[in-house]
């Protein structure tokens, strides 16, 4: 990332993505002040100066462009997709989308995407042409061509070529791929792991977790970079590590003990059976701790709540809201009543209210 990139990043992260009174997106800063007024129907954190932003076309389909902190359009919304920058390009593409509803926001016809990368300033650096597209990560963008994946540099030229049914970003420098089974490779496309698991995790910490279950009767462990098993097969659940800790489910002779070990296998949070990590299945490969902090639920006799604890497994926030979303960059959207909207700072704090 150069100079400016770094600039731009660190300005913005107090740019913080909300929803108006009107039941659309804008975005304010850490004190609750609008920046930018709530005009847009679906928007991402802002990357590199620039935030992905979408509004209505007059045919009722979606269109994606990219803002300036100031909420003026750099790049006028014309894209059917689009995922954040990165290292000054952007996955941007084009599919037939039906008309906008709220309700199926996120789904998508199975229709051909063509997907292709441009720079800050809207420009085509590497044509619409590949059926899906991950941003960049560490030098590689992870894309498919008919049925087959693999990794382009930024000019576009195939570094690794498509070989893999599915493909991961880099992480740490090694990429989870899927040739029916999991397994990892090197930037060089050589095999760190060979494709014999089930289920695996990104590399996180030094760390990746994955499980043959046939092999392993369901348990996972977890590998170290040279492909070594560093934790045994043990936990029945397991999750990335994310600042050095993360969130397992051993069960020892029917008995469960839950919580956070550390990258040497040893539980150093325990958590009570009432309490349990808060798990979304749309967020592959989620972080269990951000900011220092981690999203759980407690079942008690009002319901299930959700608060934060701190990396002692100390409750930071309780647990009060209805729901809540992790913390990202000081700030976390919860849910205090029947609706979405309500966001918090550090200290628990509600610094907005739609």
């Amino acid at each position: 990332m150069t100079v400016s990139l770094r600039i731009s990043a660190a300005k913005t992260q107090s740019i913080i993505p909300a929803v108006g009174k009107n039941g659309k997106l804008g975005f304010i800063n850490q004190r609750g002040k609008i920046l930018i007024p709530f005009r847009f129907i679906q928007v991402k954190p802002f990357h590199e100066g620039l935030a992905c932003a979408a509004v209505l076309s007059q045919t009722g389909t979606v269109k994606w462009g990219y803002i300036n902190p100031k909420g003026s359009w750099v790049i006028p919304p014309q894209f059917n997709l689009a995922r954040s920058f990165h290292k000054g390009l952007a996955a941007v593409g084009y599919q037939r989308l039906p008309k906008y509803h709220q309700r199926l926001e996120g789904l998508f016809p199975l229709t051909q995407a063509h997907w292709g990368f441009i720079n800050q300033k809207g420009k085509f650096m590497i044509k619409p042409q590949f059926k899906k597209a991950l941003s960049f990560s560490e030098g590689l963008a992870a894309v498919c061509i008919s049925k087959r994946c693999g990794y382009i540099d930024p000019q576009g030229k195939w570094i690794i070529l498509p070989h893999y049914l599915s493909a991961f970003s880099f992480h740490e420098g090694i990429a989870r791929v899927f040739t029916g089974r999991f397994g990892f490779i090197n930037k060089k496309g050589d095999w760190i792991v060979k494709p014999h698991y089930d289920d695996a995790g990104s590399f996180s910490d030094g760390l990746a977790l994955l499980s043959n279950f046939r092999k392993h009767d369901g348990y996972y462990g977890y590998i170290n970079k040279s492909g070594k098993i560093l934790i045994p097969f043990q936990f029945k659940v397991a999750y990335p590590f994310s600042e050095r800790l993360a969130f397992v489910v051993k069960q020892i002779h029917k008995k469960t003990e839950l919580g956070y070990i550390n990258p040497l296998g040893k539980m150093v949070i325990h958590l009570h059976e009432n309490i349990f990590f808060h798990y979304r299945p749309w967020q592959a490969n989620q972080e269990t701790f951000q900011n220092g902090l981690a999203l759980l639920a407690v079942q008690s006799s009002k319901g299930i709540r959700y608060g934060y604890i701190n990396h002692t497994g100390k409750w930071e926030i309780p647990p009060k809201f209805r729901d809540a979303l992790p913390f990202y960059h000081g700030t976390a959207e919860v849910k205090i009543k029947k609706k979405w909207g309500d966001i918090i700072n550090k200290k628990g704090e509600i610094i907005w209210t739609p």
